[in-house]
């Protein structure tokens, strides 16, 4: 039928039917209320909603209640499909078993199910066979990547012999193998005004007339009709009159109205510069700032650009601070996204759908930075178990992410960045080289990054203060703390309600980093110390820092390599030092050397029980078992792993006794500035000549 009437029209005009695919329209010859009013009363009724051209006068003869008998989900897709069949050689084409189509769909609010399911109807509609046949694939620009599974709808219809429909989403196309065979392609019409008036002819109407001035007065533009689902028109239709339709429809639309195209991605202020305490991180994406500057010029090709790096690290730890610092630097747009993100989309097809989106709009934005957060969200394919709930969802969705990836790092010009608290959960797959180059570990600032921290933080404010006092009390924080921090600082001097003075400071330090008390501060001193001098007498690679905070302290080296049995044992000696240094120094031992896992105790426990159990190097010979089964329900594999321990921390104590002096002097500078970089370690352990491996311990 032919759905397509002239907008506007004189009042009481009759959309031009044409029965084509099973509807007709029935209401030639009824009186129209219309004709038997006054201009005045025609106008009362009309700004009620009522349609007095489209209402039959109370005496014409009765006549069924029009209905077309449409799912809503379909309607817009149908009311499409009638408009493309008021061409009779179209109508032949698509109904033509024989011939494969192609049709592209104007609207993205039409689903793949409902397109499938007005196909079906519209094949039984127009074939002569009981039983009608039709294949229909709904093709998005996400779906069928490189054609592959389109080539299983082509052979089946051939086969069977049926009708094979491609119904092609906005955006998508057929790969040039697939589209060779399409000897139909055709270009549906978006919903719009004439479509609903048309419609409306045969729901609203019990005359074949509608008031087409006042239609076209109310009804929302044709863009704007375009972009409504098929369930907010089948909502629109319940209204009784066909004004009321277009009333509702207005109200809707203006309901779902797209806010204000998002601009595009900002770029961000903040430069490297501007980021403390990731000395090693800075300089890595320094290369990268060159690198791209250099492609930009013409003198460097893109692949040679190293690309894709993934910070690991702490929360809090800088990571976005410096994907954000990246684009600052090299001038360019910053596009964020993240799993949390993508997920609040709704369901794993929304979920890629969102991602696909995220890889558009980076290279849309190229050159820029793609910076993807939580990327230890989407998990290692290889570390569930077959039951395990949810594994084929996080599959697809890592499946998925990696072609993401791919697309992101095959674009010239988008530097790729991603962030994750626990790199040991990323899927291999994702965190290899060719997708990642790069991966940087990132630190808790140290003394002078903490310094630089609370300075660029205190801005003007206090310029004249000595920041390191308060520095030595914030260690073990992050920089997100110290940013926290500050802002609670000039909340003091606001509630004040005069300047920030240093005294705000300081209360706030009090208040978030209580103070050490003297024999704690005491005791580990004595502790980190006793690890430093070890580690030197036994050869270890050198400490870069140590420090004390409220939680604690710690030492920081490079780990060593644990090749040899004399390896192991000085590891050990090294692990147990800080219990031996208590004991010499203190006459006691505390409780710092155990604890959480990560704890001296921990790791020399599991060192231990590897040497018996997996290295061959103990009294179990070479087996190779599970120190995590083994170590709870084996008493002789715990007395041997005592033993280790216990000969391990007899050797650094006679070690810590041979450089006693040293001992004392390290925890003495230790406990007075709870910080100890690289070059003063070297310093204060310069008199140590080391290594001690002259006499290694005996196999127990």
């Amino acid at each position: 039928m032919c759905l397509d009437p002239e907008l506007p029209g004189d009042p009481g005009a009759s959309p031009r039917p044409t029965p084509q695919i099973g509807w007709s329209l029935r209401r030639a010859g009824r009186a129209s209320l219309a004709d038997s009013l006054s201009g005045s009363r025609r106008a009362e009724l009309t700004a009620e909603g009522v349609d007095v051209f489209a209402t039959a006068v109370a005496d014409s003869p009765p006549f069924p209640d029009p209905a077309i008998e449409l799912p809503p989900a379909q309607l817009p897709f149908m009311l499409s499909l009638a408009r493309l069949c008021d061409d009779p050689a179209e109508l032949a084409a698509l109904a033509d078993p024989m011939r494969i189509s192609a049709l592209a769909v104007p609207n993205a609010m039409m689903t793949g199910t409902a397109v499938e399911k007005a196909l079906r109807r519209f094949a039984r509609r127009t074939s002569d066979a009981e039983e009608a046949g039709i294949s229909s694939v709904w093709v998005t620009p996400e779906s069928y990547p490189a054609g592959k599974g389109l080539e299983d709808y082509v052979d089946d219809a051939l086969t069977r012999g049926i009708k094979l429909v491609f119904s092609l989403a906005p955006g998508a196309t057929l790969p040039p193998d697939i589209s060779a065979l399409v000897d139909h392609h055709a270009a549906l019409r978006g919903l719009d005004r004439a479509g609903v008036v048309a419609l409306l002819a045969l729901t609203h109407s019990a005359t074949g007339r509608l008031d087409l001035v006042e239609l076209a007065r109310r009804l929302p533009s044709d863009e704007v009709l375009a972009t409504l689902p098929g369930r907010m028109l089948a909502a629109a239709l319940r209204q009784p009159s066909s004004l009321k339709v277009a009333d509702a429809l207005a109200r809707l639309a203006a309901a779902v109205a797209p806010v204000a195209p998002t601009p595009g991605p900002e770029r961000p202020r903040i430069t490297l510069a501007q980021v403390h305490g990731q000395p090693k991180a800075v300089e890595a994406l320094g290369r990268m700032i060159a690198d791209l500057k250099g492609w930009s010029a013409g003198r460097v090709a893109w692949p040679e650009v190293p690309n894709g790096v993934i910070l690991d690290g702490p929360p809090g730890t800088g990571k976005t601070l410096l994907a954000s610092g990246l684009a600052g630097s090299a001038d360019i747009p910053l596009v964020a996204g993240s799993y949390g993100d993508w997920q609040k989309e709704g369901h794993l097809g929304d979920l890629q759908k969102a991602m696909s989106r995220f890889v558009q709009r980076a290279r849309k934005a190229a050159p820029c930075v793609a910076f993807i957060d939580e990327l230890d969200s989407f998990g290692s394919r290889d570390s569930a178990g077959p039951g395990r709930w949810g594994l084929h969802y996080d599959t697809k969705a890592t499946n998925h992410l990696l072609t993401c990836l791919t697309e992101i790092r095959a674009t010239e010009g988008v530097l790729l960045i991603a962030a994750t608290n626990h790199r040991d959960r990323l899927d291999p797959a994702v965190a290899r080289a060719g997708r990642f180059d790069l991966h940087l570990g990132m630190r808790l600032p140290d003394l002078a990054a903490l310094v630089a921290l609370l300075r660029e933080g205190l801005g003007t404010d206090l310029p004249d203060i000595d920041l390191r006092p308060a520095a030595q009390a914030l260690l073990g924080r992050t920089g997100a703390d110290v940013a926290a921090l500050l802002r609670q600082v000039r909340a003091r001097a606001r509630t004040a309600e005069r300047a920030l003075v240093a005294e705000d400071l300081h209360a706030e330090i009090e208040e978030v980093c209580p103070a050490i008390p003297d024999q704690d501060l005491r005791r580990c001193a004595v502790h980190e110390a006793g690890h430093l001098v070890a580690g030197a007498a036994l050869g270890l690679p050198a400490a870069r820092e140590a420090s004390i905070n409220v939680a604690g302290g710690q030492v920081m080296q490079p780990p060593p390599f644990l090749t040899t049995r004399e390896d192991i044992e000085a590891v050990l000696a090294h692990l147990m030092a800080g219990r031996a240094a208590e004991r010499l120094a203190l006459g006691s031992v505390g409780s710092g050397a155990g604890g959480p896992p990560g704890s001296d105790l921990d790791r020399a426990t599991q060192i231990a029980a590897a040497m018996e159990l997996n290295f061959g190097l103990g009294s179990y010979g070479r087996v190779y078992l599970d120190p995590d089964r083994m170590l709870p329900i084996d008493g002789r594999l715990r007395a041997a792993v005592e033993r280790h321990l216990e000969r391990a921390e007899m050797r650094a104590r006679d070690l810590l006794s041979q450089h006693r002096v040293t001992l004392e002097q390290v925890a003495e500078q230790l406990e007075r500035e709870r910080y100890l970089d690289a070059a003063q370690i070297a310093d204060l352990l310069s008199g140590i000549a080391g290594p001690d491996r002259d006499a290694p311990m005996a196999a127990p």
